[in-house]
């Protein structure tokens, strides 16, 4: 297989280690394959500082950096302003990421190879792209089917009739489903992967992706009204509306007045 020699900026090998993680490598040999994948390691919202840390074994501020430098300025992932890594060069240029970090993220992509993709009715599908589209088909309605992914009417019902499936096999042997519906249900994919990172437990209350994007969308939307006749207390509803606009959950639960309950009745409007 082809490989790539990743060569380090020379300035990087010029700083001390107050300003960079280095070590004596100069060069890290790179398949495309592995690429891809610490990319996407790197790329996946399940990447967290402590994991980098932990895990993999960055150092604290490379791990810290790598994940502010993906996430933007407003700290949130996915959001408006984050910034994907779409090149290892793009990794090496994040303060205190030298070649010892390129090493050990190396080592741990190859060391924990992500899931394989599928190939269904002639239609390749990456891991990502396969638990974001069994996820979005297993708990949509027949509309978002039909209208958002543009599927055939007679495709959407058959999908939401059938569901849940297990694998991409079982998805694609519903009644209607061939090829076209299958490449719609793949470029939709990116939409479902960003709905279910939203998911999460918020004081003490479960929310699956799109019960938080529903949720999220009613916290920065929603009359006070709308909030008392659905139960919550008018302090909280006040609340809510005061502190807009709202990025995330977390943001939402940490309102004054909001709590369990008031987290219950979000949930449940």
């Amino acid at each position: 297989m082809r490989r790539t020699l990743l060569v380090l900026p020379a300035i990087a090998f010029a700083c001390t280690t107050a300003t960079a993680d280095v070590d004596d490598a100069e060069r890290l040999e790179v398949t495309p394959v592995e690429s891809q994948a610490l990319l996407s390691l790197l790329n996946d919202g399940a990447t967290t500082v402590e994991f980098l840390d932990v895990e993999v074994g960055l150092s604290s501020r490379a791990a810290r950096n790598i994940v502010a430098a993906r996430n933007g300025a407003d700290g949130v992932y996915p959001s408006a302003d984050d910034h994907r890594f779409d090149t290892l060069e793009e990794v090496e240029a994040v303060k205190y990421v030298g070649a010892a970090s390129m090493q050990l993220l190396h080592d741990y992509v190859v060391d924990h190879p992500a899931p394989a993709g599928t190939l269904v009715e002639g239609v390749e599908f990456t891991a990502v792209e396969v638990a974001a589209v069994l996820w979005g088909v297993n708990s949509a309605a027949v509309e978002e089917l039909d209208f958002d992914v543009a599927l055939s009417s007679t495709a959407a019902r058959s999908l939401v009739e059938h569901a849940p499936y297990a694998d991409m096999a079982a998805l694609a042997a519903a009644p209607g489903v061939g090829p076209s519906t299958l490449l719609a249900l793949r470029g939709y994919a990116a939409n479902w992967s960003d709905i279910s990172a939203l998911a999460g437990t918020f004081d003490g209350v479960v929310f699956d992706g799109r019960e938080a994007a529903d949720t999220l969308e009613l916290a920065n939307h929603a009359t006070f009204e709308d909030f008392t006749a659905a139960g919550i207390q008018s302090a909280a509803g006040h609340a809510i509306v005061d502190h807009r606009p709202y990025a995330s959950m977390d943001e939402v639960a940490s309102v004054s007045g909001v709590g369990p309950s008031t987290m219950t009745k979000l949930k449940g409007m």
